[in-house]
């Protein structure tokens, strides 16, 4: 746009031709922490009940994360975790409303009924890593785009970020970018899925 940066844009690549093959791979590491909980009343990205009581009033009872200005910085380390086929997912809670519910990334499907709140563990997000890097050694990529969630920069800190990205670049050619929200395939389902590096 003539040398300045724009905040109002959307960018596509698009990538194809005869040759051409891709593979995704996600690793999370997040682990559920404690009890599930039964969600007994949301609609659409909005989680209004928890075991029929006030969704943020049991977020609270666990974390103590205030609903105050930095709920969403401190809620980004302790996602809510769900079953999705067989696939771990993770929803960060975005805001808590006066009414008591929580509003997460993306709506919340009549199969996501029980949850349980997520935390990082360094070794398990490691594992998941070193995991995804196998798989692309054996797919053997001419380059690897990483596509990963700004909370695990705010996880690990900018000094350490790179424990990620290490096992990729011994691979092929690597770059990438945090975002706020990544999405993966599964069963032929795309999934929104924070916390993420995809």
């Amino acid at each position: 746009s003539d040398g300045a940066s724009s905040n109002h844009s959307v960018v596509f690549v698009l990538y194809g031709g005869a040759n051409f093959y891709a593979d995704t791979q996600a690793g999370s590491g997040w682990k559920p922490l404690g009890m599930p909980f039964n969600i007994t009343r949301a609609e659409r990205a909005t989680i209004y009940e928890l075991d029929g009581k006030p969704a943020y009033d049991m977020y609270y009872h666990y974390l103590h994360v205030a609903n105050d200005e930095n709920f969403f910085q401190n809620s980004l380390l302790f996602p809510l975790s769900m079953d999705h086929d067989g696939m771990l997912i993770v929803k960060v809670a975005m805001a808590a409303n006066e009414d008591g519910s929580l509003v997460v990334t993306s709506d919340v499907s009549d199969e996501h009924r029980e949850c349980r709140i997520a935390y990082g563990d360094p070794a398990t997000i490691l594992r998941s890593i070193k995991e995804c890097a196998a798989f692309m050694r054996v797919f053997n990529p001419d380059a690897v785009l990483f596509y990963s969630c700004v909370s695990r920069l705010l996880y690990w800190g900018p000094e350490y970020v790179g424990r990620e990205t290490t096992p990729f670049n011994a691979i092929a050619p690597s770059a990438g970018f945090f975002t706020s929200s990544e999405f993966v395939r599964h069963h032929g389902d795309v999934l929104q899925h924070n916390v993420t590096l995809v």
